[in-house]
């Protein structure tokens, strides 16, 4: 990968002899200088996390991924949605700040190795079924999906979520709405677990976008329900009803008398719109219709109705209405398509984690361990874009494991609004070089 990253920057930077033909590519030596004596400096650093969103944003939609011209409100494009998850990596060190431990040569106790920044998160454990308690250090990461490669995601934004400060899922929203600034009118989802709650999909309805979140269970566990009061229907015959809403995990609902029994009859969606606010936001509804069949009565067949999805000043006081109606419920014949990409960020967290020793934080600290993420998602990203450019160059060819050698990849554009593009090399790292 090195020689095609070397020639685009001996193109940019001419009689820089760090970057001739036949010098090889920077080692891990000058990566934990450069970190050490810039990398992790707050500004230099805030600055090359922008940098990466920026860059990886401009990437995606150069490869065709948030295209506005793809998809709806009412049935969004995979390619377009923004997907993540939370991963607490564990620290180097098992021991805590107190651990201590008999130093054999001097007879004194001494503090245990311990990395400073590992704290205790509660996640929930598939394998069990329940939430358990597990330390280490938490980041999020949030990816998209290459439209025409299969297998493929760029890395949009990894973002590190410390301990009392809104959680996961507050941080997601910061970094999505960093993000939807930088993708633009392309962007249409949202695809996460159950960390974002109801006053999160406001937040991202607020955004424009849709999300694609699982409703939360009962306290008891089981499927939530709620009641959302009444609401008219539109019946065949011109005339109107009214019949009482309620909600069974996230999905809406009527009851229908049968034999002196209530039935629930669950509505089927039949559009999802949005409508701009004054002032900011959005109001969102979904149409409804019930269905043509039994035990609903003959009148009530095909009657529709709208449902408001999101906040608003009349609901606001009794009920979180955006934590018990989904935009996109379970049992919607578009939510396997859509949630399809979530179970994948698993995967990614995955990949990156059994590239580290014994699946340990590969440094000590937040700070380095988010600077080697960031580090390590550009890498990927640039193999996301090999494989997009083999694919414009052989659509019909076999999937990406097996596929013939390819000509040397094109350079990855690059953002127009980036000042420091073409800024020549630093007076350091011409020394570093030479």
């Amino acid at each position: 990968m090195w020689e095609p990253i070397r020639a685009e920057f001996a193109r940019r930077y001419p009689g820089y002899r760090g970057l001739a033909p036949g010098f090889g590519p920077p080692t891990r030596h000058h990566f934990r200088h450069f970190e050490a004596a810039y990398g992790l400096r707050p500004d230099v650093f805030e600055t090359f996390h922008d940098d990466f969103r920026v860059q990886s944003c401009t990437l995606a939609r150069a490869m065709g991924m948030f295209d506005p011209d793809v998809g709806t409100t009412t049935h969004p494009a995979v390619q377009n949605l923004l997907t993540g998850d939370g991963t607490v990596i564990k620290p180097r060190y098992k021991a805590k700040l107190g651990d201590r431990h008999l130093n054999t040569e001097s007879g004194e106790l001494e503090q245990r190795r311990y990395d400073p920044d590992a704290a205790d998160y509660t996640t929930w454990d598939p394998d069990s079924g329940k939430n358990i308690s597990i330390r280490g250090i938490k980041f999020g990461l949030i990816f998209g999906h290459l439209p025409h490669v299969s297998n493929q995601r760029m890395i949009l934004d990894v973002f590190r979520v410390p301990t009392g400060d809104g959680g996961e899922a507050a941080r997601a929203v910061d970094s999505i709405t960093t993000l939807v600034e930088h993708l633009g009118a392309g962007t249409q989802g949202v695809c996460w677990d159950k960390a974002i709650r109801g006053k999160h999909k406001d937040q991202i309805y607020d955004l424009g976008l849709v999300p694609i979140v699982k409703t939360a269970h009962a306290p008891g566990g089981g499927p939530k329900t709620a009641q959302l009061g009444m609401h008219a229907f539109k019946l065949g015959d011109g005339t109107a009803e009214q019949h009482e809403v309620f909600t069974q995990a996230g999905a809406p609902l009527v009851e229908v008398i049968v034999g002196g029994d209530r039935v629930p009859v669950i509505l089927i969606r039949r559009r999802t719109r949005r409508v701009g606010q004054r002032t900011s936001g959005y109001r969102w509804y979904n149409d409804y219709a019930v269905p043509d069949q039994p035990p609903v009565p003959q009148h009530l067949h095909g009657a529709t109705t709208s449902i408001r999805l999101n906040r608003s000043t009349e609901h606001a006081a009794n009920h979180n209405r955006a934590e018990n109606i989904s935009a996109t419920a379970q049992n919607d014949p578009d939510w396997d398509r859509l949630y399809a990409s979530r179970p994948v960020a698993e995967s990614v967290n995955s990949l990156i984690k059994r590239s580290w020793y014994h699946n340990l934080a590969p440094r000590v600290g937040g700070a380095r361990n988010h600077f080697s993420l960031l580090c390590g998602s550009i890498w990927l990203n640039y193999k996301g874009w090999i494989e997009y450019q083999q694919h414009a160059e052989h659509p019909d060819s076999p999937e990406p494991d097996t596929a013939p050698p390819t000509p040397t990849p094109a350079t990855p554009p690059v953002a127009a609004s980036d000042p420091t593009a073409n800024a020549p090399p630093t007076r350091a790292a011409r020394r570093r070089a030479a």
